[in-house]
């Protein structure tokens, strides 16, 4: 039996939609753009989810020479999402105060301390923190250090979120999810998980499936292990190419194998 169209497709930017042999990175390669638009001359909407803010992908949106427009902006790690309407980018609600609130509380619990911590403990070459995302680099020599340091203080608490290779650490707290976004807009939206695909390349992307959130996920080749892995589970593909040429590609793949018209 041929299995529906999409009806919802999702992607993530940095090294899903944008990267691989495109340039300038401020704007989404015409391909995708192309493809982006077939999606929705074929009934599918699309949306972005990705670290970036909305203001950002807002940016990038109208910079490129994609002719649709997408249904929503996801943005950092789930914390914020908007609607776009003709005007442009609207917060959706109460998703984005509840999170607010909830990221508030964090901060004032742990947030704040923990960055206090590392950069009074270590000596920062490079030092990043958004609110709702920490990032530390610390001085070569240190590496050792601070590697031991934050899994012996940090690393059994399940509040945080933990990235740490070599000298660079980073955190955020882990109520943030992609997933959750992808939750949301399938509730609002009244579709089914089977009617939603997305596209990613790391590991945080794979949150985009699954439990309510999307059916099916796909990726370029240069998406790292953990998710070539969860994508053959799922039946979904990895596309040849790197970035969105991959992502088509996979596309593609599925079009031909599930009988599609595209």
């Amino acid at each position: 039996m041929t299995m529906p169209f999409p009806r919802l497709f999702i992607t993530d930017l940095d090294g899903t939609a944008l990267g691989g042999e495109f340039e300038p990175y401020a704007r989404l390669p015409e391909p995708f753009c192309c493809f982006l638009d077939r999606l929705s001359d074929n009934g599918c909407e699309w949306a972005i989810n990705t670290t970036w803010d909305i203001g950002g992908q807002w940016d990038l949106v109208m910079d490129s020479p994609v002719k649709s427009k997408p249904t929503y902006l996801m943005a950092e790690f789930g914390l914020r999402m908007a609607e776009v309407a003709r005007e442009g980018p609207t917060l959706v609600q109460p998703y984005t105060d509840e999170n607010e609130r909830k990221l508030a509380a964090f901060n004032k619990e742990i947030g704040y301390e923990m960055v206090r911590d590392i950069c009074n403990r270590f000596c920062a070459a490079k030092m990043m923190f958004y609110g709702h995302l920490f990032s530390f680099t610390s001085i070569p020599e240190e590496e050792a250090e601070l590697q031991s340091y934050v899994r012996e203080s940090y690393g059994s608490m399940p509040e945080i979120d933990i990235k740490s290779n070599g000298n660079q650490f980073s955190f955020r707290p882990s109520f943030l999810s992609k997933g959750n976004a992808v939750r949301e807009v399938v509730r609002l939206t009244g579709l089914r998980s089977d009617d939603v695909i997305v596209a990613g390349d790391e590991r945080d992307d794979i949150s985009m499936v699954g439990q309510g959130a999307a059916g099916l996920l796909i990726g370029p080749e240069n998406c790292v292990a953990e998710v070539q892995q969860e994508i053959v589970a799922m039946n979904g593909v990895v596309g040849k190419g790197h970035g969105c040429l991959g992502v088509i590609n996979a596309f593609e793949k599925l079009v031909h194998d599930r009988g599609w018209k595209w």
